[in-house]
């Protein structure tokens, strides 16, 4: 089923003058809101999102920022997942 764009989201690393506003890129708030948001049932990947459900399966978290007891991610081969952290986290723009 094709539905019209509503809005666009645009990744916040990309040099402002390419794009008229930043996403939200708060990596932990989007990585528990979009845990909790699946875990709940609120959302759901379609299997169309064949990048998003390769990705998540490698997601990994750094070793060494947990041992000084920090939680960050590996940021390698996730760019389907940012897209839908900055999707979820966009403010409602008209």
């Amino acid at each position: 089923m094709r539905r019209p764009v509503s809005r666009v989201v645009l990744d916040p690393a990309v040099p402002r003058r390419h794009h008229p506003g930043p996403a939200d890129n708060a990596v932990l708030d989007g990585i528990r809101l979009i845990a909790s948001l699946l875990s709940e049932g609120l959302r759901f990947v379609h299997e169309s999102c064949a990048g998003w459900i390769e990705e998540i399966g490698g997601y990994v978290w750094d070793e060494k920022a947990a041992l000084l007891g920090e939680d960050k991610p590996v940021k390698v081969g996730d760019h389907s997942l940012d897209a839908g952290r900055y999707a979820i986290k966009a403010p409602e723009v008209l």
